[in-house]
């Protein structure tokens, strides 16, 4: 069974019906199912009942296959792990390990509401770890994860600054950007963050457009907009790897691998890295370490895994 999105943006499973939910006529036995959001009024509330009850326990049915799938993945690419239970707890061994500080409240000029219907609310730590920074979005998630494990961001605001800006109308309006990052070279831009489609909703593109126009030297040099494609699922896996990789970072095992990369000239893959560490998951982190100083780097773009290839960079200097 494999889920798949129609152009209304509704999921559908193909699977037999269950028991209860009439077919129309004329469709074939493995029908389309699917529980639309506008669903029709003549609809009992009973036959939903049904088939939201079944599209959950299909749901939970697809999870072994998962695990099903990557096990064949290992497999087929030699990949054996071991999941037996140690002897002792394994735990993360970082050479500074931090002590708990009070978590500051967010410097943003506002707090979204904590719910919606429409999309995710939450907050995420700052990028030095000592705040919180409110997201109300999924690609606001993403991206200030991305901005928190990159080299090339200095210094990270959520929900600022807040400018004034004369719209089409004539009149004065408020618009308050969701991210704020001073990067390296000193350069600072302001930042919306929405899926392309709100961008288009609401008009946002216009709204920065006149704001670039306009100039906001007392906040930003420039003016940018992110989405979905730069907020996506494998740069934030990446980004989420390289941040616990941060915090658990020990100096012995980020020296132990960083010799064990000296001597290879070609691609070598994530996983060989692994082979023979007395902890594989210490020496996982210290791969990662090296991923973000920029001393090995993937040969393609996309989500690290374990199968992907990995190639040392051209200096051996730390890039900034």
């Amino acid at each position: 069974m494999s889920p798949r999105r129609t152009e209304a943006g509704c999921w559908f499973f193909f699977e037999k019906p269950p028991q209860g939910v009439s077919q129309p006529h004329g469709t074939p036995k493995r029908r389309e199912i699917g529980l639309f959001a506008e669903a029709s009024r003549g609809r009992s509330r009973v036959r939903e009942r049904k088939l939201t009850s079944y599209m959950r326990e299909t749901e939970f049915r697809m999870r072994p296959e998962h695990f099903i799938k990557q096990h064949m993945l290992n497999r087929q690419n030699g990949i054996e792990v071991d999941f037996s239970i140690p002897d002792a707890t394994v735990w993360a061994n970082p050479t500074s390990p931090r002590g708990y500080a009070p978590v500051l409240p967010s410097l943003g000029n506002r707090k979204p509401s904590p719910k919606s219907p429409f999309n995710y609310r939450g907050n995420q730590p700052s990028l030095d770890g000592q705040r919180i920074m409110y997201f109300e979005s999924s690609v606001e998630l993403k991206a200030g994860r991305i901005f928190r494990a990159s080299r090339d961001v200095q210094e990270l605001r959520e929900q600022w600054p807040t400018v004034d800006y004369l719209g089409h109308d004539g009149q004065r309006h408020k618009h308050t950007f969701d991210y704020w990052v001073r990067r390296a070279d000193g350069k600072r831009v302001a930042i919306a963050a929405k899926p392309f489609e709100r961008l288009l909703e609401l008009g946002t593109l216009r709204i920065l457009r006149q704001i670039q126009r306009m100039g906001i030297p007392q906040y930003a040099d420039s003016v940018s907009v992110v989405t979905e494609a730069f907020a996506n699922d494998d740069d934030d896996a990446n980004a989420g790897w390289i941040l616990v990789s941060r915090e658990n970072y020990n100096e012995g095992e980020y020296l132990a691998a960083r010799e064990l990369v000296t001597n290879i000239t070609g691609a070598v893959r994530f996983w060989d890295l692994l082979r023979g560490a007395p902890i594989p998951g210490h020496r996982r982190t210290a791969i990662w370490n090296l991923i973000d100083e920029g001393l090995l780097q993937p040969l393609e773009r996309g989500r690290i895994t374990d199968v992907s290839l990995l190639v040392p960079a051209k200096t051996n200097e730390v890039t900034p």
